[in-house]
């Protein structure tokens, strides 16, 4: 488990994690009730801190762009990719049977992949 957000930042503010507590806001989450009342909830609020950069970035990207998505991802979910292949013109690739990092547990596929996608983007020198 990482260590509590205020050990790293102690500028936050700093709530027992193994208490019942009276809120659920903010840092507050990072709090087992609150995981086992609203996993889903601490884990949006969780990474949000983690990546406020705003989707507004992605329409920003001008190279091309590839982006695989394991169908069974149960960290991230297919709306998302979906909105950065959109937001960047990028291409969008799912991958059945595959869940979050899929290039860890289907590398051929995915090289394969990566190794398509850059022959369209630089064709290979022949000769």
């Amino acid at each position: 488990m990482c260590p509590a957000p205020h050990a790293v930042a102690p500028e936050l503010p700093r709530y027992p994690s193994l208490e019942p507590l009276d809120t659920d806001e903010g840092w507050a989450k990072w709090n087992v009730h609150d995981w086992r009342r609203d996993y889903r909830g601490f884990l949006e609020f969780f990474f949000a801190e983690q990546f406020p950069e705003e989707h507004a970035l992605c329409r920003r990207v001008r190279c091309p762009v590839l982006v695989v998505h394991g169908e069974l991802d149960g960290c991230q979910p297919r709306e998302r990719a979906v909105a950065v292949a959109e937001l960047t013109g990028g291409t969008l690739v799912a991958l059945e049977g595959a869940g979050h990092l899929p290039q860890a547990r289907h590398p051929v596929k995915v090289n394969g992949l990566l190794r398509e996608f850059a022959a369209m983007v630089v064709p290979p020198k022949r000769g």
